[in-house]
């Protein structure tokens, strides 16, 4: 129920290793009280590295959190 804004996003990694991936945002959108950065070195074991498969899950565990939400 709460609208949260943020950006995902993979960075490429040495050949040969999975790509790191990364989460950033801040909610609620519309007035702001906790901002977050997720990055997870080599996405976890995910070969794929998608940000929002890895990294945005776990932000919205800590925005939950950080605002009260279970």
């Amino acid at each position: 129920g709460v609208r949260v804004a943020g950006k995902t996003g993979t960075a490429q990694n040495a050949v040969g290793q999975a790509p790191h991936s990364w989460f950033v945002g801040f909610a609620p959108a519309d007035d702001p009280r906790v901002a977050v950065c997720v990055f997870v070195e080599n996405s976890g074991g995910d070969p794929n590295g998608q940000g929002g498969v890895t990294a945005a899950p776990i932000a919205r565990t800590v925005m939950q959190t950080a605002l009260g939400i279970s």
